[in-house]
């Protein structure tokens, strides 16, 4: 079951030892409006959502409630990994067969990964950041909406 916002938000709170007062000057968000979401009231839309996890240092897809990771990622982060798990191929066919798991595991493809590359290097890195979290958030929201 999907945990609410309010829920998510007083957890990230609680694991980065913040008062709501701190998240306020870090997002750049009113104290009301960040009382708000506690209070469940209102939940954060994109631009938000995006500032509130940045703060907290949380993925968007794991503040909004979804069953995913915590763990907020780069883009450099996910676009190194994809480059260094590739060039290992050429070392060894056993990495090789890992290689293709974990791209077969994250929905990758390699056609992807090179367009990805070229598509997000005129973003800031905030924006790459965004737009990698986001699609994360799609990749979730598609496994739980086919019961996955």
């Amino acid at each position: 079951m999907k945990e609410s916002f309010a829920t998510r938000l007083k957890m990230g709170l609680e694991l980065r030892n913040m008062k709501p007062v701190e998240l306020s000057e870090k997002s750049n968000i009113s104290k009301s409006r960040i009382s708000q979401y506690l209070k469940g009231s209102y939940e954060a839309k994109q631009d938000a959502l995006y500032k509130i996890a940045k703060a907290l240092d949380v993925s968007e897809a794991w503040l909004m409630g979804y069953d995913t990771s915590i763990e907020r990622h780069t883009a450099d982060e996910l676009v190194n990994h994809a480059i260094q798990t590739k060039l290992l191929i050429n070392l060894d066919s056993k990495i090789s067969k890992e290689y293709e798991a974990f791209m077969k595991e994250h929905e990758i493809k390699n056609e992807i990964i090179t367009i990805a590359a070229h598509a997000i290097e005129d973003l800031t890195e905030e924006e790459q950041i965004e737009l990698l979290n986001y699609a994360e958030w799609l990749k979730t929201k598609r496994k739980t909406a086919n019961g996955k």
